[in-house]
Formats: structure tokens, sequence, C-alpha cells
């Protein structure tokens, strides 16, 4: 059962293998050759024309085909200039996780690696994209604190500067944000992409998957075990998870007690104490059940918005899009406003608690906000000070006062009146 238990992540390679199909060239032929050649991939790219959708048929010999030959934790992408599809392996239902994304240079944000390649490939792939918006998933990945794994780094490791910058200055304290914001020297996309690196080679604890898997998790308000966490973050294998299961079954005392699962996992030299505890904060806030009971509202205390790693998070519901607003104006917050819902996002940039600039898929600035104003009741929020800094593209700026804003989406909600 040790032996079980030590098993380690195996990736080693810091560049991810990736085939690149192009709206020109036929999806079966290239897939079927791969298929034959027996090739394993960590990402598969298919480029879509927005003119011609995929008929079901189609869509199902992609996903058989893409299992087969993406690796465990491989990635299928689906591409075109308006949005982009991804579909990562679930190990929990050997299945697919689906992923949406407004824009399609979103995806450098999740995927580090895959920026050159992808901006290699396509030319209306943006990394420094000045529309690109910020979500929940930037800020748990930006907040939360990288922690080196238990292998430790050879004297003769063969690895790119950056990652080896970013290896030494993780000191298990420290936010990627804070790395940032003290000097490293590196851009934010070139340090993910480092972590990124870094997690395959498994000489860090996976971050950027756990961050996807929390920003979800709180999206559809879904608690979620420690264990599925682990598992579905790539921290623990579904075996190893298996194995501390049968363990903890195994040493039930007399009272009837067992173990608590973490504590096995530990013990185990799976994970650290640090990396645990990190964890327990993280179901606690992100998948508690006793965080989201009543209808998705955050705190015990029935407030609808709660401070968590220097921002205010929640969701539509009992606040709703016009109080939510308007708190922020009355506080004369400056800082960017982010609104998710079914992946469509609206980011609102306050200065002095004014709405400055405003963006809601193709609409812009007015428009946008009255249409945030006046018709969305549901998604989850993050307003962050840290992004008042953030440029917005010059479409997005409000001319209007936020009194009139108000009043103009107030009138759009009123029913009309008829007369006899």
């Amino acid at each position: 059962m040790d032996g079980d238990l030590a098993t380690c992540r195996s990736e080693t390679m810091s560049e991810p293998t990736a085939l690149f199909i192009s709206c020109n060239q036929s999806f079966k032929g290239e897939l079927n050759k791969a298929v034959c050649a027996g090739t394993s991939y960590d990402a598969i790219v298919i480029e879509l024309d927005d003119a011609n959708g995929l008929g079901l048929s189609d869509t199902a010999l992609i996903m058989s085909q893409a299992f087969t030959l993406l690796g465990s934790k491989g990635t299928l992408l689906l591409i075109s200039k308006q949005c982009a599809l991804t579909f990562g392996k679930d190990e929990l239902s050997t299945g697919f996780v689906t992923r949406s994304f407004n824009s399609p240079s979103a995806i450098v944000i999740r995927f580090p690696l895959l920026a050159n390649f992808l901006n290699n490939k396509l030319a209306y792939i943006r990394r420094q994209n000045p529309e690109l918006v910020s979500s929940l998933f930037e800020h748990v990945l930006l907040t939360s604190v990288p922690m080196r794994s238990n292998i430790a780094k050879r004297p003769d490791w063969i690895g790119m500067e950056d990652e080896h910058l970013v290896y030494d200055t993780i000191d298990g304290a420290s936010s990627v944000e804070q790395i940032l914001d003290n000097g490293c020297g590196l851009s934010r996309e070139a340090l993910l992409a480092a972590v990124e690196s870094l997690e395959r080679q498994g000489m860090i604890y996976p971050l950027l998957p756990r961050a996807e898997f929390l920003a979800s998790c709180y999206k559809v308000k879904r608690p979620f075990r420690l264990g599925h966490y682990m598992v579905a973050a790539g921290i623990l294998s579904q075996g190893q998870l298996e194995v501390c299961l049968e363990r903890q079954a195994e040493e039930v005392d007399s009272s009837g007690s067992k173990p608590l699962l973490g504590q096995l996992v530990v013990k185990a030299g799976l994970i650290s104490e640090q990396l645990l505890k990190s964890l327990l904060e993280d179901q606690s806030f992100w998948g508690g059940s006793q965080v989201l009971a009543s209808a998705g509202i955050l705190g015990d205390d029935g407030g609808s918005i709660k401070t968590f790693r220097g921002a205010m998070i929640g969701t539509l519901g009992n606040v709703d899009a016009l109080s939510l607003v308007q708190s922020i104006s009355s506080a004369r917050k400056n800082g960017l406003l982010v609104v998710e819902h079914r992946d469509k996002p609206v980011q609102i940039k306050f200065e002095e608690g004014q709405p400055t600039a405003a963006i809601l898929g193709d609409l812009g600035g007015d428009d946008a906000l009255r249409e945030f104003l006046g018709s969305w009741s549901e998604g989850s929020f993050v307003f962050r000070d840290q992004d008042a800094s953030k440029k917005m593209p010059e479409r997005s700026k409000v001319e209007n006062s936020l009194q009139k804003l108000v009043r103009d989406s107030i009138q759009v909600k009123r029913p009309a009146r008829f007369e006899n």
C-alpha cells in the first residue's frame, strides 16, 4: 500500500506537445492520421470557421478521437474568432470537463504555456488583449500561494531561466500577485508560463487547475469534498485517493471515529501540512456547504458580499445589479467590477465611485452599463481595488452619470402602460 501512495507525478516535460488543425484542413483526416501514428498530445487545438458550425456527428467524432489522443491531463480546444471551448480530461468521471471563454484570447491565461504556440498559429490570439476580461478565475489564481512539492530542485536540473527564478522566489507565503509586485522582473504572462511548466514537472503543487476548479464550483454553487478537490486539481491521482480512503476505513477506532483524510494524505508524504491548511481554507470559502447553503448568499450572517483575499466577492441574488453598483459608488471605490454568468462577463471600471468604463460582449460604455443594470439578476462577482489601473478600450467609455443610467435602466424594466 505504501508503494501505491508513494507514486509521484510523472510528468517531466516543460513544453506541452500540441496538435493544431486549421479550419482549412480536414479535422477527420488529421485526427485519423494522429490515431494511426499512436501519438499522445497534451493539447489538441482545432480552429473552427464561425460561418460553419459543427454537426452532432462531427462533434462526437472529435470528442472520441481526442479522448484517445490526449494524455491523462490533456485538453481539447475548439477555437474561433469569436469564442473558445475547452474540454479537459476529468479523471473522476472518465469524461471531459467543459469550459467556455467569451474571448479566444482568454485561454492564454488558463493555458499560458500554449500562448506562443497559439500566437504563432492564430493571428487573432493576442496575449496582451486590451479587452481581455479579468475573472473570478484570475482573482483566485493571482491570490493563491504557489508551494514547492516534495520533489526537490536537482543541481543538474536544466530549466528555463524564468523557471529557476520563479522556483527560487516561491517561499510558501507569497501569492502570485505578491511575487509580481515584489519585482521578480517577469511579466504576468511569463510568470504564469513558468508556474505551469513547474507544475508539469511536479516541482510545485498544481495551481492553475486548482484555481479553475475553485472558480467553477463557486459559480455553480457546488460544494465539494477535500478528496474530490485534490484529484480534480491534479494534486492526487484517483488511485492515490482510493488508497487513502481504504486506509481511512481500516483505521477506525473503537469509538467509530475515522482519521481525517487530510492527515492521512500528509502522513503518506503526498502533500505538505502547509498545503493542506491552504486547501482546507479554499474548501471552507469556495465550496463549503455552510457558505453555499442559502441560495448562494455568502456568509453565515446572511450578507450578500464578503471580503476575501483583498476583494469583494459574492453572487447576484438578494443583492441586485443596481444595489451592487450603487454600493461601490457610495463607498467612492476605485477598482474593477467583474460579473460572470454562464461565462458571459461584464466588466465595469470605477474611479472615485463613478463608473468610467464598461464592456459587456459587443456593448460598450453607457449601453453596456444600462444592459447590466436593467437585465442582470444572476452571476458571481468580484471587485478588485488592484485592477484600478487596468486599461480599457476607447469604446468602453461611460459618458453619462450613474444617476441618469439608473433612471434609463428603470424605464427599460418598467412595463408599458396601455391606454383604454
